[in-house]
This record gives structure tokens, C-alpha cells and sequence, in this order.
């Protein structure tokens, strides 16, 4: 019985002691032998780091960099940085922002500044090289940002600006993105509908698509229950008018109202016409059979 309520003690103490730490200010937690999880954590001391360094490419700027460091009584700590951008002159250009990117063109320096929320594209001097701040800015291509904008507490808009400001692709999209061709092109979306864009504003395929995805070396287009093809250029290979289109190894069938088939290679190429009732693939070798017909298409 003895045993029995001294162990019962000692739980009641082990579970007791966290709530304790917990409820009490650090100060007048005496026990240097609980664990450390167990007591409060307070910040217990704070120190500021003060550097700067050259941006990439660029010997007239200078990125200067303070960090906030706080260290806490659970041996943790965090951070805070902000920065600020002078010329070799000491000429400050910008102070006190989240985020500083330089961007060159042809000789002249732009930088994209993050700061109270905003984003915003300013000159060597200091000046908004356009009367518009952003929500977000990110730089995709030579001289071309893309930039969102909030229409509505729900509802963001996206386009494209250069580096001076100008608007190359109008802020209307909701989607502008540009897969992994790495081709210059990219997928808008438009009040729901996908099309193709290059980052010049010239529109390759109108936003009248349910769907636009990437498919081996072209893209395979969906509208309305049917598909169709349009290569890396944004050249409309096929309509979208067939009920069916599939990889094959290396190769893309189609299928038409007639359930006839065509073959065509990864870049859109047509290999075989609509006049086959199966395409297989056998060996690595691409085969058009009609009954007991048979005809090597590639290899």
C-alpha cells in the first residue's frame, strides 16, 4: 500500500510540474533539471547583423543587408532581414525593402523591390518606372516581368510588363504559364478558357479551349469532347474534331469520327494518314494493320 501511494505521488508530481511551467513565469521556474521542452520559451537576447555584398553581374550597386537576430531560452532562434540598395556614390536608391532583385538592360539597372506588400519596378534614381505597385513580380524571360494585380478580394489578374514598366501582355489573364518546353511560349487562361501566347502579345491559339496540356514535344488541345494538336511553335497541327488521341512510345495516335486511325511522331509530323483500323507498336516498330494487311509505318 505503501509503495502503492508513493508511486501514485510521484505521477501525480511528473504531470503536475509541466502544467506548472507552463502557467508560471519563467522567472519563477526554479527547476534547472526539468527538460527543456517543458518550460516557456522567451527570447532572451537580440542582435543585429550588418553586411554587403555586390549584386551578380553588376559592379555599381551595391546590396546592403541588416539582420535581426533573436535568440530564445530553448537554444532556437529566428531572423528578420531587410535590405537597401546605394550606387558606389552612396546614393541611396531604395531602404528598408523585403526583397531586391537587379535587372540590366542594355546598360541600364532596374531593380524589383518587395516592401509593405507590394511589389514595384524602380530606376537607378529611384523612380517607378511605372505608377503601378504589384501584388507579385517575378521576372520569366530577358526584359519581360510577369505581374499580378488584385481586381478583386477574390479575383487576380496577370500579365506581362518589361523592365521599364511597359505593359507588353495586358493585365486580363488568370493563368500565363509556361510549362517546360522552354520555348517562349506559354498557357493563358482567359474567363476560363486556355489559349497560347508568346511574350510579345502575339496570340498563337485563342483563349477557346477547355483544355491545353503538354503531350511528349507539341501540345494536345480539348475542345468541347474533342482533341486535336498544335506544335512547339504554336502551329495548329489538327483542329480539335477527333475523339481520341493517344501516346505510343515516341508516337501520337489519332482517331477520327470514322474509327480510323493516323500516326504522327512526337513533334507533330504525320507519319500515316487516317486509313487504319489499329495501330500497334511491336518491337519499337510502328505498325498500321487493316484485317490481315499489315504496314510498317516507323522504326
Amino acid at each position: 500500500m505503501k509503495k502503492f501511494k508513493f508511486f501514485f505521488l510521484l505521477l501525480c508530481l511528473l504531470f503536475a510540474t509541466p502544467v506548472f511551467a507552463h502557467y508560471c513565469p519563467y522567472r519563477y521556474y526554479v527547476s534547472p533539471y526539468y527538460p527543456l521542452y517543458y518550460r516557456p520559451v522567451v527570447p532572451i537576447s537580440t542582435y543585429t547583423n550588418t553586411y554587403q555584398e555586390f549584386f551578380p553581374g553588376c559592379d555599381k550597386h551595391i546590396l546592403k543587408v541588416n539582420e535581426l537576430v533573436t535568440e530564445y531560452s530553448n537554444r532556437t532562434s529566428s531572423s528578420y532581414r531587410w535590405y537597401s540598395v546605394v550606387d558606389n556614390n552612396g546614393f541611396v536608391i531604395f531602404a528598408n525593402a523585403d526583397y531586391i532583385e537587379h535587372l540590366d538592360k542594355d546598360g541600364k539597372h532596374y531593380f524589383l523591390v518587395k516592401a509593405n506588400g507590394k511589389t514595384k519596378i524602380i530606376d537607378d534614381r529611384g523612380g517607378m518606372t511605372s505608377a503601378q505597385e504589384y501584388v507579385s513580380a517575378v521576372p520569366i524571360a530577358y526584359d519581360r516581368i510577369k505581374v499580378s494585380k488584385n481586381v478583386s478580394l477574390v479575383k487576380t489578374h496577370l500579365g506581362v510588363i518589361d523592365y521599364s514598366g511597359k505593359e507588353i501582355i495586358p493585365l486580363k489573364y488568370q493563368q500565363i504559364d509556361a510549362g517546360s518546353f522552354n520555348n517562349g511560349l506559354y498557357i493563358t487562361k482567359l474567363n476560363g478558357y486556355f489559349g497560347l501566347i508568346n511574350l510579345d502579345n502575339h496570340s498563337l491559339l485563342r483563349n477557346e479551349y477547355d483544355e491545353i496540356k503538354e503531350f511528349l514535344y507539341v501540345y494536345k488541345l480539348k475542345k468541347e469532347g474533342k482533341y486535336g494538336l498544335a506544335d512547339m511553335s504554336g502551329n495548329l497541327v489538327l483542329e480539335a474534331n477527333y475523339d481520341k488521341i493517344d501516346v505510343l512510345g515516341d508516337y501520337i495516335i489519332v482517331k477520327n469520327k470514322n474509327n480510323l486511325w493516323a500516326a504522327y511522331d512526337s513533334y507533330g509530323r504525320i507519319l500515316a494518314p487516317f486509313r487504319y483500323k489499329k495501330i500497334k507498336l511491336e518491337r519499337n516498330t510502328l505498325v498500321g494493320i487493316n484485317g490481315k494487311n499489315r504496314e510498317i509505318l516507323a522504326k
